[in-house]
Order: C-alpha cells, then structure tokens, then sequence
C-alpha cells in the first residue's frame, strides 16, 4: 500500500460494491489526513481530460484497458490494492480481462485478496524468538488444512506434505496455541483460507522462504528436466530506479497466480519460491 493511503480504514474500501464505488470512497478517506479529489487522480495518472476520474466515478464513462493503469497510479494503489482494484473492473468491463476468467472465478479472486488484505492489519503472530528451532513448515502444513468447513486429519497432512509426523504435531501444536488453527475431534481447521505469512513480522515466513530455497536447489540438481517441476531463473537489464515497481509488478503478477490455482480440495501441497536481486 502506498504511503499516502497507510491511515486510511481498509474495510471500508473492501465494503464497496464495485470500481466505481471504490474510488468515491478512497477520495473520502484520503480526504480525512489530506486534501485529495478527482483533479489530483487526473494529474498524477497522466489524463489529459480533467474530468475523465470524475467522469467514470459516476458513471457517465467506464475504465478501458488504456485508462486503468492510470487510474490506479492517480489514485496511489499499489501491491494487493491495485490487484483488488484491477479485480473490481474487471468483474464489470469485459474489456479489461487479461485473460477470459468467468464471474465466478472473478468473485472468488475478489474475496481472496479481500481477506489477504484485511490480514496484513488483522492477524500478527508473535513468536519467541529464544526458541532454538524454528517452524519453518508451517505455511506447508497450514495449506494442507483444505476448506475451513471440513479440515483435515493428521494423516492427510502427512499425505499432502511428506513431513515427517514429528514435525507436523509440533507446528499444529504451535498453531492451535496462537489461535491460528482449532481442532475439532481428529480433525483441524483452518482459521481461514488464506493466511498471511508473508507479512507477519516474525521468523516463520524468513525460515520457511530459507528452506524451501535450500529445497529448490537440491530438486534441481536431480530434476532438471522433469515434466512436473518448474526451475526458471533469467538475468536481464533494468534501470534502477525501476525495482521498487518490478518488484511490486512481479508479487502482483505472482499472487494472482497463486489465487487462480488453488484448489484447497487439492491433494497435493507444492511450494513456490521467487527471488528479485
């Protein structure tokens, strides 16, 4: 998220009902720290038309594929936020779909980001850090899980993960402990779908991208060529002062893939390790 709209309350951007919705109440939110308005959208996107934001938010023009990168820089979203955004138009303007996704696999990637950008305020987890191991198998163990409304058993994490059951009692113990998981009978459950490690100011996520970094390497030394597994890595030229965004672009980019193919019936658990330096 970007720096100017850090204050701001998120839910009541995630409670708006379409993409023009979206941008009345990103105006009155940023307007409660500083002043901000459709002229400072036209401005910082690049729009040579004034009143085109203006325009759009009340329905007298629609978003088109040019327009919407612009939108999103004039109105300061970044990361998560310009993904839900992009999520929001596309559900309504054809036009603006990268790629031929139905409503429903729309709607489902809506309420995805939804709860992952209501965590990155909601959930913290906060582990000692004189603990001489580490859990770094958690975010593998918490995906096992499945649906929240039908979990899964000891033996089903040890299918999907091949963890040694040692390990996987330990890190649900952990779990249960802070609340992130319950049990119910033989049975465990998922807090919600989507849990996000990645910005939990901890040690778990750091351990986790470590070792499944160290697996990658290991893997690719004795399956290089193989038809289920991906090893891709390229260098290329870039301006400097570009990374901050490539890097924003690249997580985008990635997550919506994530989103796209998780099926949390799934049976199988893989892990996808990207690196930028």
């Amino acid at each position: 998220m970007a720096a100017k709209i850090d204050a701001m309350d998120i839910e009541v951007l995630m409670k708006a009902s379409d993409y023009r919705n979206f941008i009345s109440a990103l105006i009155v939110q940023r307007n409660k720290y500083h002043r901000f308005g459709y002229s400072d959208i036209a401005r910082t996107g690049g729009f040579k038309a004034r009143s085109f934001p203006r325009d759009v938010a009340l329905g007298k023009k629609r978003i088109t594929l040019k327009s919407l990168p612009k939108f999103i820089k004039g109105l300061g979203l970044t990361s998560d936020l310009a993904e839900y955004f992009k999520i929001l138009v596309e559900i309504e303007e054809v036009d603006c779909r990268v790629k031929n996704l139905n409503m429903a696999k729309l709607q489902n990637l809506k309420e995805t980001l939804q709860k992952r950008i209501s965590s990155k305020k909601a959930i913290r987890l906060d582990i000692d850090q004189d603990l001489n191991f580490i859990y770094s198998s958690i975010p593998k163990i918490y995906a096992s899980l499945g649906p929240h409304e039908i979990g899964a058993t000891v033996d089903d994490i040890l299918d999907k993960t091949s963890l040694p059951e040692t390990e996987v009692l330990r890190s649900l113990k952990f779990m249960i402990e802070r609340k992130l998981i319950h049990r119910s009978k033989a049975r465990y459950f998922p807090k919600e779908l989507h849990l996000n490690f990645q910005n939990l100011e901890s040690e778990v996520f750091r351990n986790h991208f470590v070792k499944t970094a160290e697996e990658s390497i290991l893997m690719s030394k004795k399956h290089i060529q193989s038809n289920e597994k991906l090893f891709l890595s390229s260098a290329f030229s870039v301006s400097q002062k570009d990374l901050p965004k490539l890097k924003e672009d690249l997580r985008a980019v990635i997550l919506r893939y994530i989103d796209q193919a998780e099926n949390p019936h799934g049976d199988r658990v893989i892990n996808l390790t990207t690196s930028l330096y």
